[in-house]
């Protein structure tokens, strides 16, 4: 991604900007929501790995005075599922393939909860983004 970063470099303007926005490092979490409120969440276990190596990555080229960063901000998405199969096509989105028993477990928890009449509710997930602006610098690297 550095390599990639670097090319951006080179084609962007002087006066432009970088975006990034992608999930940030942290697990998302899977629920049920009732009367406004979680009533039982779970943590995803989806792999973090390539979030690092992001990171990483930005943090190479902001050392390198390719980018400087002019804002971040942190976000929640909430994704409602109207079915736990709906649920379980966007998690196989979220896993790697060799991952997919996780996903699979974690849908028979959520529908094992939902068929208790105290616990029941909509089937929410909540994943955390990131948004950051880079301005390029006029620094050759």
């Amino acid at each position: 991604m550095v390599h990639a970063l670097q090319e951006a470099w080179r084609v962007l303007r002087a006066d432009l900007f970088l975006i990034d926005l992608r999930p940030a490092i942290a697990h998302g979490r899977v629920g049920l929501l009732r009367d406004g409120c979680f009533t039982i969440q779970w943590a995803m276990r989806e792999s973090l790995a390539g979030y690092r190596a992001a990171s990483r990555s930005l943090t190479i080229v902001e050392d390198r005075k390719l980018y400087g960063r002019r804002t971040s901000s942190r976000f929640s998405c909430t994704t409602v599922f109207p079915s736990a199969e709906d649920l379980k096509d966007w998690l196989y989105d979220w896993y790697e393939a060799e991952s997919v028993g996780y996903a699979d477990n974690l849908v028979r928890r959520v529908e094992k909860a939902n068929k208790q009449p105290e616990l029941t509710g909509v089937i929410v997930a909540r994943v955390q983004f990131i948004l950051s602006v880079f301005i390029k610098r006029t620094v050759s690297p």
